[in-house]
């Protein structure tokens, strides 16, 4: 085994990432791997939160920011998206913590079947902005 491979295994090991299906078991087929993601601390999601907000306020909040319905202005958005029910997607969260796949929000920014039309209605997001979005999303299942 290299040193470079050992040493991780000993990391993992050390981490508790890795463990045994059946520990007197040998083999490859007898052991299961599972890798932690990494934690994110709340100074990185709240530069993330900020960059989403900065989104929201460039493309978003000139429809969803005016009146009734889903408001993304500053200080009125998280609190209007995440773990909140989505009014036209019921019972699916507009924002489940972790899950971009299960957010009706990340869906409506790419414009998946079943969603209705991508959004920003006028044209979409750039894709490195869906990418940042995407990103928050994961990050709000790994806060410590």
């Amino acid at each position: 085994m290299t040193r470079l491979a050992t040493c991780c295994a000993i990391m993992l090991l050390a981490s508790g990432c890795y463990r045994r299906s059946d520990p007197g078991a040998e083999g490859e087929a007898a052991r299961q791997e599972t890798i932690a993601l990494p934690q994110v601390s709340s100074a990185d999601t709240s530069e993330l939160q900020r960059q989403v907000q900065d989104i929201f306020d460039e493309y978003c909040v000139r429809c969803h920011g005016r009146s009734g319905g889903l408001s993304l202005k500053r200080g009125e958005a998280f609190k209007n998206l995440i773990n909140v029910t989505s009014k036209g997607y019921s019972p699916k969260l507009r924002i489940v913590p972790g899950k971009p796949e299960e957010s009706v929000l990340y869906h409506k920014l790419i414009g998946s079947k079943g969603y209705g039309r991508r959004m920003p209605a006028r044209g979409g997001l750039p894709d490195a902005k869906v990418a940042l979005i995407k990103k928050w999303i994961e990050s709000l299942g790994r806060q410590n």
